[in-house]
């Protein structure tokens, strides 16, 4: 009995996981195709194959589950992507390796960074809630490239006099604008070479003289 009521109860979660990936998968797409307001309950409930009641009764609100969304972007990047790409490099190296995993990311998926884009424009404006949680994501961003300066400060290929902290907000910036650049003129910007061109200028830019180094 009781290996049946487990049964019963994994098979529950099963397709209460499936359910929710639809649902984040249909309002990724919805709102890279028609923005925020384009991407209503019922249509994001339809293009998932469910009821907008489902959607509802799974994350409560449309903000709810554009919370879940984000959410779940964040997760992927850092856990899919940054952390395995990045590995134990430091410094120099291992912002390269981000930047390469990012231009990665969003050639494998376009539409998630379309939406989520859309979401942080919409979070200075109708989505005041989704604001923190942006904010969030962005002292994490600048908190891991603050983390690569200073590891490459005390391992010497970093100049000492380079703040991490300006650095890290020069680099997330430079990210953010190259995206959104790429984003309005996809055949005008080539976002991936612009990525690499600025990879090469970090070594130059930041790291130790080779008399440092060989200290």
């Amino acid at each position: 009995m009781t290996s049946a009521v487990a049964t019963v109860a994994r098979s529950r979660a099963e397709r209460a996981r499936r359910s929710d990936r639809a649902l984040l998968h249909a309002a990724v797409s919805l709102i890279a195709e028609r923005g925020y307001n384009g991407a209503t309950l019922a249509a994001i409930g339809e293009r998932a194959g469910y009821s907008r009641g489902l959607v509802t009764q799974r994350f409560g609100s449309k903000d709810g589950l554009l919370w879940a969304l984000v959410e779940e972007m964040i997760r992927a990047w850092g856990s899919r992507a940054l952390r395995p790409a990045v590995g134990e490099a430091v410094g120099t190296d291992a912002m390269g390796r981000a930047l390469a995993a990012y231009a990665d990311a969003v050639e494998r998926a376009p539409a998630e960074v379309r939406a989520l884009y859309a979401l942080l424009f919409e979070a200075l404006g109708p989505l005041p809630g989704l604001r923190p949680r942006f904010a969030e994501l962005h002292r994490h961003m600048r908190a891991d490239v603050q983390r690569w300066v200073r590891a490459g400060q005390a391992a010497g290929t970093i100049r000492e006099e380079i703040d991490p902290v300006r650095h890290s907000a020069l680099f997330v910036g430079t990210v953010r604008g190259l995206t959104l650049q790429w984003l309005l003129e996809p055949e005008a910007v080539d976002l991936r070479g612009l990525l690499e061109e600025y990879a090469s200028t970090l070594e130059p830019a930041l790291g130790a003289t080779r008399r440092r180094r060989s200290r």
